[in-house]
């Protein structure tokens, strides 16, 4: 298996060896674009880190980081098995909300997982052009994601914010829906299961084109008893006319 290659500052690594460990032992992906970004979102935590000062910190200055900063997680996506990791249909829809008719991506442990998903393989839209895709299928999908895949890192930018340059670094699943013009592309369930004591690094990227319709749910949820962090970034591009509601 080929390694990527760590690139951080030595800082980084010597603050975050779990996390510089992680960082090496990824695969590389299937979209050249993915590594860049990737390795971008590395440097990048490199010299921010996590916010854990408490002065000249404005967003992150009534909450307290620090024992996230000390916790070290496991890499949530190895040995991830989301299919038998006792997560089931019914215990997903007493945790998340859940209709029929929406179409639902689920992620445990920041894993796509297939079998507790609808609507989530493909496009899905009656015809009519509706794309809703774990990020995973994308990067090796066709024209139809691609442009979704160029977007990744231009809302949320990785020198910004130590958790965005982390997500960035470790970005490898999470939900795409691209909504193409006019179209009305209903609810678009998104819900991140944890079940371990891991880091995930869920992206989720929405592209409503012009004078196109949305509603994006997204449900976030684990046991009480275990600790997880779940580091998500959420980008919405919305074009002219286009309204998205995000719950």
């Amino acid at each position: 298996m080929t390694l990527l290659a760590t690139t951080a500052a030595p800082a980084a690594a010597d603050a975050y060896p779990h996390y510089a460990a992680a960082f090496a032992a990824q695969t590389p992906p299937a979209a050249p674009a993915l590594g860049d970004l990737r390795r971008r979102g590395w440097d990048a935590f490199g010299r921010l880190g996590l916010p854990t000062a408490r002065r000249g910190n404005e967003p992150w200055k009534y909450t307290n980081i620090a024992p996230i900063a000390r916790a070290e997680f496991a890499d949530g996506g190895a040995g991830s098995d989301a299919v038998s990791g006792g997560v089931t249909l019914a215990g997903l829809q007493a945790l998340a909300p859940w209709q029929p008719d929406w179409h639902t991506l689920a992620f445990v442990d920041g894993v796509f997982a297939p079998g507790l998903s609808s609507g989530g393989n493909g496009s899905g839209g009656g015809g009519s052009g509706l794309s809703v895709v774990p990020l995973s299928d994308a990067a090796v999908g066709g024209d139809g994601v691609a442009a979704g895949i160029d977007l990744l890192g231009e809302l949320a930018l990785p020198d910004a914010d130590g958790f965005v340059a982390l997500n960035t670094a470790f970005i490898g699943d999470g939900a795409m829906v691209i909504v193409p013009p006019e179209v009305d592309g209903g609810v678009v369930n998104i819900v991140y299961l944890a079940t371990r004591p891991a880091a995930a690094h869920p992206r989720t990227l929405v592209l409503a084109q012009r004078n196109s319709r949305l509603t994006v749910v997204e449900t976030y949820a684990g046991p009480d008893e275990t600790r997880y962090l779940t580091n998500a970034v959420t980008e919405i591009h919305a074009h002219a006319g286009a309204r998205v509601e995000h719950y």
